[in-house]
């Protein structure tokens, strides 16, 4: 009697909770849908990213992942293409990476046939809906719409600001320094927290706040946009301090080189 007990507590059990562990054929069998939602939030892949739902192994079987194609091995950086800006600026692209959305197919298991369990077959066949996953994957980013959009919102030659992207980074999203800058615009943490930046590896957050703090140089020091750059580079209080450029090396071949890059750049641009 008690054996027999035993065994419908079993029985019942099984009908009342199936697995939910996912059964690979199911997904296998299933077409995934192609519909894209699309993505504002471009990041770097350690930090911020939002959870993804199913492994790199699983999204790579259902075509999710993909790769971005190549980069140029050497880019053309200096000859204005008719990007459609109105500086005539040249589109820069660098590799990072971002996160699209997108609705991917899930079985109700709790619906699977017990037929593979020796159990009768009296459910309907399991029902799909879809579910919005975030899916990062590696991208060739234009990072020219984003100098010159936070550049007029700062009112800033983006010029200057592609100059100085240029002489910080050499245009690397994931460029870092020894003594802690990081990021397109080289910031450093503190000066990104305060800037608002909790991603100095995401190029339009680190541009954005990069371009703020290079405003609040000029603001400083309105009358020579020489100490300003310098002020970027070695901190205003330096350039406070020894009234004008600091005698460093390092912050007097800075702002030779940003001049010399910006003037050139918009020069020839300008003869396009």
């Amino acid at each position: 009697m008690f054996n027999k007990f035993v065994c419908s507590a079993a029985l019942c059990a099984v009908l009342a909770f199936p697995a939910l562990a996912s059964d690979p054929g199911d997904m296998q069998e299933l077409e995934l849908s192609e519909e894209t939602i699309t993505s504002s939030f471009w990041g770097n892949s350690e930090t911020n990213g939002p959870k993804q739902f199913f492994t790199e192994r699983e999204l790579k079987s259902y075509g999710l992942m993909k790769e971005a194609p190549p980069l140029p091995t050497k880019l053309d950086l200096s000859a204005a293409s008719g990007h459609g800006n109105k500086y005539n600026m040249p589109p820069i692209m660098v590799r990072t990476s971002g996160v699209v959305y997108k609705k991917v197919p899930q079985t109700d298991h709790r619906r699977r046939s017990l037929a593979s369990r020796g159990a009768h077959s009296v459910q309907p066949a399991p029902e799909v809906s879809y579910k919005t996953v975030a899916v990062r994957e590696p991208i060739n980013l234009d990072i020219t719409p984003i100098i010159c959009k936070y550049a007029e919102k700062h009112n800033l030659d983006p010029w200057l600001v592609r100059a100085v992207i240029e002489v910080e980074s050499n245009f690397c999203p994931t460029a870092g320094s020894s003594a802690g800058a990081g990021g397109l615009m080289q910031l450093m943490p503190a000066t990104a927290s305060s800037l608002g930046c909790h991603n100095r590896f995401d190029p339009e957050a680190n541009i954005a706040a990069g371009t703020r703090y290079l405003r609040q140089m000029l603001n400083m020091f309105p009358n020579d946009i020489r100490l300003a750059i310098a002020a970027y580079n070695a901190g205003p209080g330096n350039v406070q301090r020894y009234g004008g450029i600091p005698p460093f090396a390092e912050t007097r071949n800075y702002v030779v080189k940003v001049t010399r890059i910006w003037k050139n750049s918009k020069a020839k641009a300008a003869k396009k």
